[in-house]
């Protein structure tokens, strides 16, 4: 059996329409879309269309599916029940990456982020490099115990 993310493009695009079954053998539905990683133009996603009455395109990572050659189905890592409540996407649409970080969170496989919003990591060229730059907090310090003694000098009157 193959994995489905060693597929690129043009191998992925001859798999769609193909019967995707899940990890007990049970029939899922069939291989609606795939999305590719913009960086290894390997497939990232899969999109598994589900049910016949009202069909909606449920996406799968890449890394849980494979293909089996002998017997030309796909073949899920999970079962059924699993994938059909997974989240679900337009197949004529592009992931968002919001969208492929859900995905990938309910499928177990999230990457944590580390978000920095402090311009000495983002853009060290940037930032200042001037140790106790205050910004005003002092002078706004100075003018509030100021205003202070001035009170007290008031009420003294």
């Amino acid at each position: 059996m193959k994995p489905l993310d060693s597929f690129t493009e043009d191998g992925a695009r001859r798999l769609i329409g193909r019967r995707v079954v899940d990890v007990r053998g049970e029939k899922v539905g069939t291989l609606r879309r795939t999305w590719l990683d913009p960086s290894t133009y390997h497939v990232e996603f899969a999109g598994v269309r589900i049910g016949w009455l009202f069909p909606s395109t449920r996406v799968v990572p890449a890394r849980d599916i494979k293909f089996d050659e002998e017997n030309g189905l796909i073949r899920l890592e999970h079962p059924r029940g699993f994938v059909s409540k997974a989240p679900h996407s337009n197949p004529k649409a592009e992931l968002a990456q919001v969208i492929k970080e859900e995905i990938d969170a309910y499928y177990g496989c999230s990457v944590p982020l580390r978000r920095t919003s402090d311009i000495k990591e983002m853009r060290p060229e940037d930032a200042l490099d001037t140790p106790g730059l205050d910004f005003g907090y002092q002078r706004a310090g100075q003018a509030q115990a100021a205003t202070q003694v001035n009170d007290r000098e008031y009420a003294t009157k």
